[in-house]
């Protein structure tokens, strides 16, 4: 799946689209499906967590408005208008 979010993140936001980064993402993958090492490690994996969760909603509502906005362009353009 993530190799086709580049794609459609462009279809959306145009050149000013985010580009993934292979080892960030294979650091995460990792992250997730290694086992704890001890309480530290596990509480330090719970603040990356949260912050990772707190961008990944926050980037999620910019991609629904991108979207929306398309959409009711696309609506308009063909005439339908939606109140």
């Amino acid at each position: 799946m993530l190799e086709h979010m580049d794609d459609d993140v462009a279809v959306i936001f145009g050149d000013t689209a985010p580009r993934w980064d292979d080892a960030a993402v294979a650091s995460v993958h990792r992250m997730l499906t290694d086992a704890l090492v001890g309480e530290t490690d596990g509480l330090a994996q719970i603040r990356v967590l949260e912050e990772l969760k707190g961008a990944i909603c926050a980037r999620q509502a910019k991609v629904t408005v991108a979207v929306h906005e398309r959409q009711r362009a696309a609506d308009a353009a063909r005439g339908l208008d939606r109140g």
